[in-house]
C-alpha cells in the first residue's frame, strides 16, 4: 500500500475512533447551552412570568442599586392596601423630595389611582412619598413593608430603604429579585393596567398635563405589557421589560446599563431570545404518556389530550420530569370509556412547576357485577358505612343480652316469691288446720 493509501487509512481510523470516543458522550450531555444574546449591562435576568423559569442570567444574584424600579414595589404594596377611589393628603415632605416629580403641593388633594399613575408613568418621587405615608403613617414604616412583602416573595437578597429608588447606602436589590417582584406585581389587574398604559391626563392643584410613560419599550417592542425604567448616579440605567406573544409573558430586567437607549436594545434582544429559542414542545396531543394498573390485572392506556409546551432554558429539556396524578374515579369500579379524562400530566423542572395537561384513556376499561361490588367495598365510604354497622350491631347485641340480663333476673325473683308465697301458704294453712 502507497503512502496516501495509509494516510486515507489513517484517517479513517482517527474519525472512527472521534466517533465512538466523542458521540455517546455528546448524546448523554444533550445539546449543549447556548450563551443567549451578549449584554453590556452589570446585571440581566429573562424570566417565564408564568413559572418564574430563569431562561438567561447575567450575575442576576448580583446586589445593585435600583434605581426608580424601586416604584414597582412600592406601587404593589400600595394596591394591596389601599382603594383606587381613595384620597391622600400630600405632605410638606412628599413635596420636598428631590428627584423626578409630578410637581405635588403640600395639602393637596389626589386621589390613590392618580397617584399611582404619577408614580410608574412619571416616576413621581413625591408620588412615593404620599403613598407611603398614606399606606404606613411614615416612610420608615413602609420601608419594613416593602422588606416583609419582598421576603414574602422570595426576594431574599434585597433591602429597601426608601419607596422612591434614590440612591442610598443599603438600598439595594438584584435582578432576579426585581424579576420575581414584577411577577407577583403583574398579577395584579390594576398594576398591569397602569405598568401598560402609554398616556394618562393629569390635573393637579399646580400642572395640569399629559404624562407620558418613560418607558419607550411600549411603543420600540410589539407585544409590551410594561413595566418600568430607573436612573441614578450610583445604579446607571436600569429597565424592567415585560412582553407578551400567543398570551405568555416573559419579564427582562437589566440593572448597571451605560444609556437607557442601549438598555432597551438589549431588553429587545432577551425578549427575542426567549420566544424564539426557548419554548420547547413537551408532547403533542394523544401522545401515549404510561400505562396505569388497575384493580383486577387491567391495565388502562395514558394519553395526553392536547400538546402542552413551555419556556425552558436552552438545553435543560433533557431535566424536564414529569408526574402523573390519576382521578379517584379510576378505583370505584364503574369503569371507564376512551377519551375520557382520567388525570393530569404534571410538568417539573428542577421542583418548579411548569404547568400540566389533561390525561386522558386510551382504552375502554369495564368491570363485572362482582367486581364493582368488591371494588365499591373498598372505598372510604363504604368501609366507614361498614365500620357504621359494625358498631350499631355490637350496641344491639349489647342491648339485647342487657335487656334479656334484667328479664332473667326479673324472673328468678318472681319465682322465688312464688315459692316463698307457696311455702308461707303451706306453713299457714297448717297452723289454721291445728
Amino acid at each position: 500500500m502507497g503512502i496516501s493509501g495509509k494516510l486515507i487509512r489513517a484517517s479513517l481510523l482517527a474519525a472512527v475512533i472521534a466517533f465512538v470516543t466523542t458521540g455517546p458522550s455528546s448524546l448523554a450531555e444533550g445539546p449543549a447551552r447556548s450563551t443567549g444574546p451578549t449584554i453590556s449591562s452589570r446585571s440581566a435576568i429573562l424570566m417565564d412570568a408564568s413559572t418564574g423559569v430563569i431562561l438567561f442570567d447575567k450575575d442576576g444574584s448580583v446586589r445593585a442599586a435600583p434605581a426608580s424600579i424601586t416604584k414597582i414595589l412600592t406601587a404593589a404594596i400600595v394596591i394591596e392596601n389601599l382603594v383606587p377611589g381613595e384620597i391622600v393628603s400630600i405632605s410638606k415632605a412628599a413635596c420636598s423630595v428631590p428627584g423626578s416629580s409630578v410637581y405635588l403641593v403640600e395639602n393637596e388633594r389626589v386621589s390613590t389611582r392618580d397617584l399611582l399613575y404619577g408614580l410608574i408613568l412619571n416616576s413621581g418621587n413625591d408620588a412615593a412619598i404620599a403613598l407611603a405615608e398614606r399606606v404606613s403613617g411614615s416612610v420608615e414604616e413602609f420601608c419594613h413593608l416593602m422588606n416583609e412583602k419582598a421576603a414574602q416573595i422570595g426576594a431574599l437578597e434585597s433591602n429597601f430603604e426608601n419607596p422612591h429608588g434614590l440612591d442610598s447606602d443599603n438600598h439595594y436589590t438584584t435582578a432576579r429579585d426585581m424579576a420575581l417582584i414584577t411577577k407577583s406585581a403583574l398579577g395584579m389587574p390594576l398594576f398591569r393596567e397602569i405598568a401598560g398604559a402609554t398616556t394618562y391626563p393629569w390635573e393637579g392643584q399646580c400642572w395640569s398635563t399629559t404624562l407620558i410613560n418613560h418607558n419607550k419599550m411600549l411603543w420600540q417592542y410589539e407585544g409590551c405589557t410594561g413595566v418600568k425604567t430607573g436612573f441614578t448616579s450610583a445604579a446607571k440605567h436600569t429597565l424592567v421589560a415585560s412582553a407578551m406573544k400567543d398570551g405568555r409573558e416573559l419579564i427582562a430586567v437589566l440593572m448597571g446599563g451605560e444609556s437607557a437607549a442601549i438598555l432597551r436594545l438589549e431588553a429587545q434582544s432577551l425578549l427575542d431570545y426567549g420566544f424564539d429559542r426557548c419554548l420547547v414542545d413537551l408532547n403533542a396531543a394523544g401522545d401515549r404518556v404510561d400505562t396505569a394498573a388497575l384493580p383486577f390485572g387491567k391495565e388502562m392506556a395514558l394519553e395526553t389530550a392536547e400538546s402542552f409546551s413551555a419556556y425552558l432554558p436552552e438545553g435543560s429539556a433533557n431535566e424536564v420530569r414529569r408526574t402523573v396524578e390519576l382521578s379517584e374515579e379510576c378505583s370505584t369500579g364503574r369503569g371507564v370509556t376512551r377519551g375520557q379524562i382520567v388525570g393530569r400530566l404534571v410538568y417539573w423542572l428542577k421542583g418548579t412547576s411548569l404547568g400540566s395537561v389533561d390525561v386522558v384513556s386510551g382504552t375502554g376499561i369495564t368491570y363485572s357485577t362482582l367486581q364493582r361490588l368488591n371494588l365499591a367495598a373498598r372505598t372510604p365510604r363504604a368501609q366507614l358505612l361498614l365500620l357504621s354497622s359494625a358498631l350499631i350491631t355490637v350496641a344491639g347485641v349489647a342491648v339485647h343480652r342487657a335487656r334479656r340480663k334484667r328479664t332473667h333476673r326479673r324472673l328468678r325473683l318472681s319465682h322465688r316469691r312464688q315459692r316463698y308465697l307457696r311455702q308461707r301458704g303451706r306453713r299457714e294453712g297448717w297452723r289454721n288446720r291445728y
